[in-house]
């Protein structure tokens, strides 16, 4: 996987959800009560650490927000098949 096929919504639930809500990156930002430039970072590195450790839920924030687009587990997930495909690619 290329780095260009990583940031397609096909193979990057971030950027799924971010092509599929309401006003893109700044869509997702207010839902989670980031910045857009944050949402950027999750799109290309995955959802925070902060994700796994439970500290934070904004997987559930925007499954809830895309029900069928994207899952909780994905967007969780995001971070490890990231790195994962950066080092196969």
């Amino acid at each position: 996987m290329t780095n260009q096929n990583l940031l397609a919504p096909a193979s990057n639930p971030v950027a799924r959800a971010v092509k599929n809500i309401k006003g893109g990156y700044s869509g997702i930002a207010r839902l989670c009560g980031v910045t857009p430039a944050a949402v950027m970072r999750w799109a290309s590195s995955g959802m925070p650490r902060t994700e796994s450790t439970g500290e934070t839920n904004y997987s559930v924030l925007i499954a809830a927000a895309l029900p069928g687009i994207v899952s909780e587990q994905e967007l969780r997930e995001s971070r490890r098949l990231i790195k994962l495909a950066l080092k196969a690619g």
